[in-house]
């Protein structure tokens, strides 16, 4: 997984043994906004399973469960539209 910001870059390798699951369609490209990502995720436990979603010219679905899997919370980043 990579990211890009104006003044930052991150490079994010995930192996098998780290994911609960994935599946991959197709490769996607899109822009949101990482203050708004950032601000997101704070609230999530570090040991929480996350999903998330991408697709092409879509949000960004972001789930996890809380509360001992009592609670989820599934939320929406839309893409940034660069014209």
């Amino acid at each position: 997984m990579q990211a890009e910001a104006d003044q930052d870059e991150v490079d994010l390798t995930l192996y098998a043994d780290q994911l609960v699951g994935y599946s991959v369609d197709k490769e996607v490209e899109s822009i949101f906004a990482l203050e708004y990502l950032k601000n997101m995720v704070k609230p999530i436990s570090n040991n929480a399973p996350v999903f998330v979603r991408l697709g092409p010219d879509h949000s960004m679905e972001i789930e996890y469960r809380f509360a001992e899997g009592h609670g989820k919370a599934l939320m929406l980043l839309a893409p940034r539209i660069e014209g």
